[in-house]
């Protein structure tokens, strides 16, 4: 149903645009109308996505601003597990699910051991996702993933990326649409986290 409400009204947007231009007489006038009947649902598109998202994407990718200490472990905000001491050479990896108290792993021996109910003294924190909105109508975000110096907040190295949403009309006909409206992102290389934790501590 949405798939033909999208379409009767595109043929309604061409059907009007037709019945105005066709009662113009100058030929140039006909030009500017069909250039701003065009220009009415594609504007705000072509000037997000070539324009401001273009901008915004300079700022976007991996940053590594100093290098971590592998002795200083990596807080996460999930059970600890011995993947980051192994390939990235931290010392330990402390964690937790919601509602359990924080864990600690480390390697003794070649062998991983396991302190339940601890006090984090890790010195660095790998954040969740965070996700903010960029100007007035939403349809920009930023999308950001870190590892921060526990004490005192600072970046030690990010990974940062944008997405826009679409124009308004992208996003009027993608409200029709099960997948929504696509929009666009930076074309940013493939990123993972061990990309981020890897970087930040080799």
């Amino acid at each position: 149903m949405g798939g033909l409400l999208v379409l009767f009204l595109m043929g309604l947007y061409i059907w009007i645009a037709y019945k105005v231009v066709r009662r113009v007489s100058p030929v140039w006038g006909k030009a500017l109308l069909v250039l701003v009947f065009v220009l009415i649902p594609t504007a705000d598109a072509l000037w997000g996505r070539y324009v401001t998202l273009s901008e915004l994407c300079k700022d976007a990718g991996l940053q590594v601003f100093q290098k971590a200490s592998k002795e200083g472990g990596l807080l996460e905000y999930r059970n600890p597990d011995d993947h980051w001491i192994r390939t990235a050479g931290i010392a330990f990896s402390e964690g937790k699910l919601p509602s359990t108290p924080y864990s600690r792993l480390s390697i003794v021996d070649g062998k991983p051991l396991l302190e339940r109910d601890v006090t984090p003294k890790s010195k660095y924190v790998l954040t969740e996702w965070e996700t903010v909105s960029i100007g007035k109508d939403d349809s920009f975000t930023r999308h950001e993933l870190r590892i921060e110096n526990r004490v005192s907040g600072e970046s030690i190295a990010r990974y940062r990326g944008y997405h826009f949403s679409g124009g308004w009309v992208e996003r009027f006909l993608g409200s029709f649409a099960d997948s929504g409206p696509q929009g666009a992102r930076c074309t940013v290389p493939a990123f993972n986290i061990e990309i981020l934790i890897q970087s930040a501590f080799n």
